[in-house]
């Protein structure tokens, strides 16, 4: 039991370290060092993943759904490059729900891990942050359809705008339950 707690302790102060990573990355653009930000985030995120999957089925579906965001980001660059934007907004569709499941299957078990060490109240924080990323993704894809039909871009261009903000939260809030279910499992704080 205390060797998949460090093992999972371990793994999940590396997703967190690929989260901060992933923040730089946005922050900086689309300028080379962004690039570089985003490939450490993706590696840390999969060999952080690779570590905990022995402990918990869940982390190897989290490993398995990375994989699979990775293969999607790249089929939606192409996608956009070749001018076939209607499969590339299906791609950014299909990444969103892979995403909201990376962030379920992750806080799922860690929390599970949390749950069983005396942490109930922290892994309860790790529900609360799955189901943000849940409602925040449900209405961003909802409304950034609605920026299609005309008469009701304005109103989209404002909650997308707010859903974006509800967003930024949220990853905020992931960071935090990452950072303190780490230090609960690796130092018992």
């Amino acid at each position: 039991m205390y060797e998949d707690n460090l093992a999972v302790g371990k793994s999940l102060k590396l997703l967190f370290i690929g989260e901060i990573l992933a923040a730089i990355s946005a922050v900086l653009g689309d300028s080379g060092l962004a690039g570089l930000a985003s490939l450490a985030s993706l590696i840390l995120n999969l060999i952080a993943l690779s570590m905990a999957a022995p402990t918990h089925p869940y982390f190897r579906t989290a490993f398995q759904v990375n994989i699979a965001l990775i293969v999607l980001g790249v089929a939606q660059v192409i996608l956009t490059l070749t001018g076939m934007v209607a499969l590339a907004i299906l791609a950014v569709v299909a990444e969103a729900v892979l995403g909201v499941l990376n962030v379920y299957l992750i806080c799922t078990a860690a929390g599970q891990f949390l749950t069983v060490n005396g942490y109930a109240a922290l892994a309860a924080k790790g529900v609360v942050v799955w189901k943000l990323y849940l409602i925040c993704s449900v209405a961003m894809v909802v409304f950034m359809v609605l920026l299609l039909v005309p008469f009701v871009q304005i109103i989209a261009v404002f909650l997308v705008i707010g859903t974006a903000v509800a967003m930024l939260v949220g990853a905020i809030l992931y960071m935090v339950f990452l950072y303190n279910a780490y230090h609960a499992l690796l130092y018992g704080q």
